[in-house]
């Protein structure tokens, strides 16, 4: 009898045997080292907000976060895991000695800290590039500079898959708003159907369901949608 073959990927195999090497070797294979900064890059998949992701459905994880948590000796579940801050600032790295856990002031602190050190330094660059143009200190990589995202095919941040997908969800946002909209308006002209005939306003909603204060919201709604409809 053929026993089922695994359909888990090597990173989260490494997770389930709490192998810490094994998860930074299976990682690394899909990163890119920065020379001039030291930082290994995450050259797959990321989130909008440019960090690293590994992983789909429940075994979707961030990859500084997994690197973190893995160094740390996989204490408790990875959701528990404390906030983790990017020393370096680059938010695809995964090289363990750049990230470390932090509280979250701590990591909107030290990122505010960064740019306020990084727009200082760059006007300083500014200012000596106009007086002495050939100064050593000019040839050095740029401080002040914010890391620029690998590229990867299609977007710097998203793929095609992953682009569609965020347009399904935004698509079926508006189509639940509309269909409310619609359900609500409804409700609006049945009391105002009720009032016409003697209901009162106060049975009338209770017949329908609707608070007043719904009610007059969204009868607003109702009568700004009918004008603009009109135009």
């Amino acid at each position: 009898m053929k026993t089922a073959k695994s359909r888990l990927g090597p990173v989260e195999k490494a997770i389930q045997a709490r192998d810490a090497q094994a998860v930074l070797s299976a990682l690394s294979t899909r990163a890119q080292r920065e020379p001039s900064t030291g930082c290994l890059r995450w050259t797959g998949n990321r989130r909008p907000n440019g960090y690293g992701m590994t992983g789909r459905g429940t075994t979707n994880r961030l990859v500084h976060r997994t690197v973190a948590w893995a160094v740390a000796g996989f204490p408790g579940e990875m959701r528990d895991f404390p906030p983790v801050h990017h020393l370096c600032g680059t938010r695809d790295c995964l090289e363990p000695t750049h990230v470390r856990p932090a509280t979250a002031l701590i990591n909107v602190l030290e990122a505010s800290v960064r740019n306020a050190v990084f727009r200082r330094v760059r006007t300083l660059e500014d200012a000596l590039r106009s007086l002495q143009p050939d100064h050593p200190a000019l040839t050095f990589p740029p401080l002040a500079e914010a890391p620029e995202p690998l590229l990867r095919a299609g977007r710097v941040f998203e793929t095609p898959r992953e682009r569609l997908k965020r347009k399904e969800a935004r698509d079926a946002l508006a189509s639940r708003r509309r269909e409310n909209a619609t359900a609500r308006f409804r409700q609006v002209i049945e009391v105002q159907q009720l009032t016409a005939t003697g209901t009162s306003e106060r049975d009338a909603l209770v017949r329908v369901g609707l608070g007043r204060r719904v009610y007059q919201h969204w009868a607003n709604e109702l009568k700004v949608w009918l004008e603009e409809d009109s135009k």
